[in-house]
């Protein structure tokens, strides 16, 4: 399936996927962060990653990307009756909260590594933008004009974990 910004949709994340993410997570383990700042951005990025893991445990579908309102707006009428009744949540609605989890958290994490180290390594743009998107745009959620497939969510990952190598001993 392929995008309307002419990329492929790598379809559904899932057991390849959780693996990449169970090794960032022992990389991160190894590091010892010592000042509040590290600690704090080693527990964002934790959470970054336990929101990575959840939706690639939910097999998140990059077709979600390019939203239907009208489904969607069903979609969300479901979740909401699932929540006003204390009952589970749509595994499709809860990898899609996951994976906006991660992107949120990432793009914080590289933008507080940019101020901790005096940088402005922008090599998650596209996590970026789509954040600021969701942050900024009423209707950012289902527009679908700012496209971030799983695999570059999960490259994100991989960008602010090495630089968090660097940055926490």
């Amino acid at each position: 399936m392929r995008s309307a910004l002419g990329r492929e949709f790598n379809m559904r994340a899932g057991a390849s996927q959780r693996a990449v993410v169970r090794n960032l997570a022992t990389r991160l383990r190894a590091l010892n962060p010592r000042t509040n700042a590290q600690v704090s951005l080693v527990g964002f990025a934790t959470g970054a990653l336990h929101a990575l893991d959840r939706a690639a445990q939910l097999n998140f579908d990059d077709a979600r990307a390019k939203p239907s309102a009208t489904e969607f707006g069903k979609e969300f009428k479901k979740v909401l009756a699932a929540i006003s009744r204390g009952r589970g949540r749509p595994n499709a609605w809860l990898a899609g909260f996951y994976l906006h989890s991660a992107m949120l958290r990432l793009a914080a994490v590289n933008e507080r590594l940019n101020k901790l180290l005096r940088t402005r390594d922008d090599r998650v743009r596209s996590v970026r933008r789509a954040v600021n998107s969701l942050k900024h745009h009423v209707d950012a959620h289902i527009s679908g004009k700012r496209t971030v497939l799983y695999a570059e969510v999960l490259r994100a990952a991989e960008i602010v974990c090495q630089r968090l190598e660097g940055a926490v001993p």
